[in-house]
This record gives C-alpha cells, structure tokens and sequence, in this order.
C-alpha cells in the first residue's frame, strides 16, 4: 500500500513540476510578446517619423532651391532695368536737348506723385 502512495505522489509531483513549467513558459511566451510588441510599436513610430522629417527636408531643400531661383530671376530682371536705362538721354529728332530735358524733368514729377 505505500508504494502505491509513493508511486501516487511521484505521479502527481510530475503532473505539478509539468503544470507549472507549463504555465511559466506560457508567461513568459506571453510576456515576451507583449514586450516585442510594445517595442516594435516604438520602432515602427520612430521609422514613421524618420521618415516625415526626411520627407519634411527635402520640401526644405526644394524651397531653398527655389527661392535662389528666384532672388536669381530678381537680379537678372533688376539688371535688364538698369541696362535699358540710357546713361545720356539723346533728344528724339527735332526737339532741341532744352526741350528734352523739361520732358524729362516733367515724366520725373509725375513719376515721383
């Protein structure tokens, strides 16, 4: 009778030590994925912000590039008004260079109102 007791208890001993590494190993499955999810769920959020701050510099660069094409623009057109300009104004056939001058002086005044 007691070495079925004893073969009883081993018995049961087994299906407990069983059990609980059992149940251990399911925790820790559980844990493991818990903690590989939370920190995969951080990976992929700072990939995704990686990602709008390259996308967000590029915008920046292209917007730098524009804006020297246009102070460019700005200097080439600033240039042509300066050239255009003549630097001693010669008086249209039969108006005497008196007569120039008061025209000029004249478009000045109505240039500066």
């Amino acid at each position: 009778h007691k070495m079925k007791v004893e073969t009883i208890r081993k018995s049961y001993q087994t299906q407990l030590d069983d059990a609980i590494q059992t149940i251990a190993g399911e925790y820790k499955a559980y844990y493991d994925e818990l903690l590989q999810g939370k920190t995969g769920r951080h990976d992929l959020i700072i990939r995704d912000l990686k990602d709008q701050l390259s996308e967000r510099e590029v915008l920046v660069r292209q917007q730098e590039t524009k804006i020297e094409d246009l102070l460019t623009r700005l200097g080439e057109k600033d240039e042509v008004k300066i050239d255009r300009e003549p630097s001693s104004p010669s008086p249209p056939p039969g108006i005497s260079l008196e007569e120039a001058e008061q025209l000029q002086q004249q478009i000045n005044q109505l240039e500066n109102e």
